[in-house]
């Protein structure tokens, strides 16, 4: 029916895997379990997919190391992040996440050896200064905000680290390997704090039938939003531009915080001032990211050193 190109079903295959990243915040409200037996189950559920459908293949020892470090960084990244949403709501975490550009101006050039680019500081310092104009706001929860900010800090180090080993591999053996390692944290986490992010409460309850339970958004979540989205992502982003790439990323705050208005209209009712500050975060982040394309020309967004 219709006649698309690569570079067409890529872009969109991009953009429906970011409208389920926002989307990922809204299934971790609507389950009721705290953020680490959450995780724990994500991981669980998305691993059994990957080792069921896909081969495992051999990798040199180093990159598997790597790799496995890499997922430590992935687990930490969605604890804090769904911990973010239980201690405050989904639309004030995925704001903390557009923050992210600050930390990567000081992690890349000591992690890459690279010359510091002072306007890269100096944008993401105007997404927190705007985040801070939220401090008198009724939606502003400073535990909430520590603990988004950490989710930020986490998933940019990992985006920093895993850009090589992107460009090398399979995007399912890597995801093979990362969510691996993410999953030996969470559940030594599990095992030794349970109540960590708050008191385990099992079984999961069915008494409204299993489109209304845990299980169902915790399959949805793990199936779709996890093993889906992670490898489809890991694929998409070797073959689109940079430009492409960032302008299509920094839409998911946006898919998710109006899917989280949509779905949650009380508990995610935000002011005028929560969507001015948006649209300053916003504004630099992508001013970052089109700067930062300009300069890497075309090269993908996973080969970046």
């Amino acid at each position: 029916m219709f006649n698309l190109s690569q570079k067409q079903t890529d872009l969109l295959s991009l953009h429906f895997v970011v409208l389920l990243f926002g989307f990922t915040g809204v299934l971790g409200k609507l389950i009721d379990l705290p953020a680490l037996p959450l995780v724990a189950m994500r991981l669980v559920i998305a691993l059994i997919a990957l080792y069921s459908l896909f081969p495992i293949q051999k990798m040199p020892l180093r990159s598997t190391i790597a790799m496995l470090g890499n997922g430590l960084l992935i687990g930490l990244h969605w604890l804090t992040f769904y911990w973010a949403i239980k201690l405050s709501s989904v639309s004030l975490t995925l704001l903390c996440l557009g923050v992210s550009p600050l930390f990567a101006s000081v992690l890349e050039p000591i992690l890459h050896k690279r010359g510091f680019v002072w306007w890269e500081f100096a944008l993401g310092l105007v997404g927190l200064m705007g985040l801070s104009l939220l401090v008198e706001d009724p939606v502003f929860k400073l535990e909430g905000v520590i603990v988004g900010l950490s989710s930020s800090f986490f998933t940019t180090l990992f985006s920093v680290l895993n850009g090589k080993l992107a460009s090398r591999f399979p995007a399912v053996s890597i995801a093979q390997v990362e969510l691996t390692g993410a999953l030996i944290l969470i559940g030594g986490l599990f095992i030794a704090f349970p109540n960590l992010t708050g008191p385990v409460i099992t079984p999961i309850s069915m008494e409204n039938g299993f489109f209304q339970s845990d299980w169902f958004w915790l399959i949805l979540l793990g199936l779709l939003g996890t093993t889906f989205a992670f490898v489809v992502s890991v694929q998409v982003l070797r073959s689109v531009t940079p430009f492409t790439s960032v302008l299509t990323i920094n839409l998911e705050p946006v898919y998710g915080i109006a899917a989280s208005y949509f779905i949650f209209p009380e508990s995610e009712r935000m002011g005028w001032r929560f969507f001015m500050v948006l649209a300053i975060i916003l504004s630099a982040v992508i001013v970052n990211g089109l700067l930062r394309a300009k300069m890497t020309n075309s090269t993908p967004l996973l080969e970046r050193s």
